[in-house]
């Protein structure tokens, strides 16, 4: 069963953006083949603390899985542009409800010593440092899911430049750096999914809790 927190996150996601976007939705779609796709993301939010009463809440469920043993990890490389260091993530959770998925992952340092990681390699665009590019793959379903993101009230350019996600830190060390990702709703078949983050190996067949 989900916690109360994530029940929470649910459920404010669903006040942002059923009262505070005007159009929020979150990117999934069907593949050409299973995990594989091209990202999506539509959203407008008409006010600028939509996205913030969500990150309070998942900031909430971030420090309470600081402690949990990872349920899949994979080994890959940051590439900032100047360096490149061997990584590994992990999986501390994919909670699904009806309103929503929540990821709850660690970013690490294979070599425990502390690297430079502010790079846009996982937001897929300059000058963005989020972590959009994190995907669930419903392979039963053939579809992929990725972070919402939204475009930011006063955003001139009309660009979806904010996401309801983690942006990469400056830098990470042996510990790592919980992180989070809040996606559509899986459906309410899908146990398992694959993750995939680029630079990152695929990880397969991941428990999906409900």
């Amino acid at each position: 069963m989900p916690s109360g927190l994530t029940k929470a996150v649910g459920v404010s996601l669903c006040l942002t953006c059923g009262a505070l976007m005007t159009g929020c939705s979150g990117g999934s779609h069907h593949s050409s083949a299973p995990g594989t796709s091209a990202p999506t993301s539509v959203a407008s939010p008409s006010s600028s603390g939509g996205g913030s009463q969500v990150k309070a809440v998942i900031k909430q469920i971030m420090g309470s899985s600081e402690s949990r043993t990872p349920i899949a990890s994979a080994t890959g490389k940051i590439d900032t542009g100047t360096t490149t260091s061997p990584m590994t993530a992990q999986i501390l959770r994919i909670v699904r409800t009806s309103l929503s998925t929540t990821v709850v992952w660690r970013l690490k340092s294979t070599s425990g010593a502390t690297v430079p990681t502010n790079s846009s390699q996982l937001s897929g665009a300059a000058p963005l440092f989020d972590t959009r590019q994190l995907a669930l793959v419903d392979v039963e379903g053939n579809k992929t899911f990725y972070p919402y993101t939204y475009v930011p009230i006063g955003q001139p350019t009309g660009l979806d430049t904010k996401c309801l996600c983690s942006d990469l830190p400056d830098s990470v060390s042996g510990g790592g750096v919980v992180l989070y990702a809040m996606m559509p709703a899986l459906p309410a078949g899908a146990s398992t999914v694959n993750v995939s983050i680029p630079g990152f190996s695929t990880m397969k067949s991941v428990k999906v809790a409900s």
